[in-house]
């Protein structure tokens, strides 16, 4: 970590194009990459300041799948510190790599190539402002609707690493499973020193039936009532939000509730 790297092909552009970019990142297409990271069990986000010894970074094989060490070897991460004479801290190597590879996974896990970053933003932001659930139960929803099921797999940590990621992406100031006193939550998301949110994701599976729709409904309903339920339950019995208190001028609790692929309720509180 004390040898900082030159990489002459970004500057040789920026000098040409008189613009910075993420030219280094656009030079190759990382799809395996964006695969692993969307394959990995404990959610979608990308590996941040990972700890690995000098054995694993030094000697990758391909065919293992091992993320982070291949993370290493091709570019995505590097060295931050030494921490032992055998282990190492990494983390992303400049913001070019942080914004491309986040913008890219979150694209990739969405399926969708004309998701228009800015206007998602501005919607949930809003509704983040005004403390306004509806809508941003509506953009969670949009946001599970956009992505391709074939491997959102049906547990709750990987539903939470969809939205965390999102939200990463999208410019919030967010934390992943913030550590408290009396335990650990899924994500903070904070606006300035001004109001900090404590989400408490839950998930329920459902498989609707084919010409049940009122049946389905009313089942929906109430396992988004009870998923909700206990969200609020969680952060009330670990008092979550009281760390907090001190920091920011409002602390508000989030209790957010997925049913099935597409059932999504979020309540502000």
């Amino acid at each position: 970590g004390e040898t900082r790297v030159l990489n002459s092909y970004s500057l040789i552009q920026a000098l040409e194009t008189q613009e910075l970019k993420a030219y280094w990142f656009s030079s190759g297409a990382p799809s395996f990459l964006m695969t692993l990271l969307k394959r990995e069990g404990s959610g979608f986000s990308f590996p941040e300041n990972p700890q690995m010894d000098e054995t694993s970074l030094n000697a990758v094989d391909i065919t293992d799948h091992e993320l982070t060490p291949l993370l290493f070897q091709t570019g995505y991460l590097t060295v931050d510190k030494k921490l032992s004479t055998v282990s190492y801290l990494l983390r992303r190597p400049n913001k070019e790599v942080s914004e491309a590879t986040d913008k890219s996974l979150v694209k990739y896990l969405l399926g969708q190539r004309d998701i228009t970053i800015a206007k998602l933003r501005e919607r949930i932001g809003k509704a983040l402002e005004v403390y306004d659930s509806a809508a941003l139960a509506a953009s969670f929803r949009e946001i599970l609707l956009w992505n391709s099921y074939c491997e959102l797999k049906a547990s709750e940590g990987q539903y939470h690493g969809l939205i965390f990621s999102v939200l990463k992406v999208l410019g919030f100031s967010v934390i992943t499973q913030p550590v408290t006193p009396e335990g650990v939550f899924d994500i903070l998301l904070t606006l300035g020193q001004r109001v900090a949110f404590v989400f408490e994701l839950k998930y329920e599976s459902f498989t609707p039936t084919l010409g049940q729709d009122k049946a389905d409904a009313k089942k929906i309903g109430g396992k988004l009532k009870a998923a909700i339920k206990a969200a609020k339950n969680q952060i009330q019995r670990r008092n979550y939000d009281a760390k907090y208190g001190s920091e920011y001028a409002v602390v508000k609790k989030v209790a957010v509730a997925f049913v099935g692929k597409a059932q999504v309720a979020v309540e502000i509180y």
